[in-house]
C-alpha cells in the first residue's frame, strides 16, 4: 500500500528535521571537526545511506536546505507590482521569514546562529546564501521597475 503524498512528505520533513537537529546538537557540543555523519546518523536513529538521500555532506545538513525567497508565485506577483502596489510593503511580504522560523523554531534559528558564529566555515555558507537572495532580490526590484537586470557579477 502506497502512503499519501502529504504523509511522505510529512515523513521526509520530519526526518530532515532530526538530521539537522542531531548535526546542529553534535557540532555545537564537539565542534565541526569534532562530528562525523555516522555520529549524526546514530543520533538522529537512520542509516548513512538515508543521509545521504537528504544531504551530500555534515555542512549541508548544517546548513540546511536553502531557504527561497518567498513562493513562485509571490515573486512573480512582487515582479508585476503586486500585491499592494506599494515597493517597500510588497519586499516586506516577499522577504517575511515566517515560514522559515515555523518550520525550524526560533531555538532552532538561535542554534544555526551560534553555530555560525563557532564555526567560520558555517558563516561563510550563511553569507554566500544571503548575498545570492540580495541579487535575487536585486533582480526582482529591476524588473519591477522595468529596468535592465543589474550586472551582479
Amino acid at each position: 500500500m502506497q502512503e499519501p503524498a502529504g504523509l511522505r512528505e510529512a515523513k521526509k520533513a520530519a526526518t530532515r528535521r532530526a538530521l539537522r537537529a542531531a548535526a546542529t546538537t553534535l557540532a555545537l557540543e564537539h565542534g565541526l571537526d569534532g562530528v562525523t555523519v555516522d555520529q549524526v546518523c546514530a543520533a538522529a536513529g537512520v542509516s548513512l545511506r538515508t543521509f545521504f538521500n537528504y544531504f551530500e555532506s555534515k555542512e549541508a545538513a548544517l546548513l540546511g536546505e536553502e531557504p527561497p525567497l518567498g513562493s513562485p508565485q509571490g515573486r512573480e506577483a512582487f515582479a508585476a507590482g503586486g500585491p499592494s502596489g506599494d515597493l517597500l510593503a510588497d519586499l516586506l511580504t516577499l522577504l517575511d521569514p515566517s515560514d522559515l522560523v515555523e518550520q525550524e523554531g526560533r531555538a532552532g534559528l538561535l542554534q544555526v546562529m551560534q553555530l555560525a558564529q563557532q564555526e567560520p566555515r558555517l558563516l561563510a555558507g550563511h553569507i554566500a546564501r544571503e548575498i545570492a537572495h540580495e541579487q535575487e532580490v536585486a533582480a526582482l526590484v529591476a524588473t519591477r521597475r522595468g529596468l535592465p537586470e543589474p550586472d551582479l557579477g
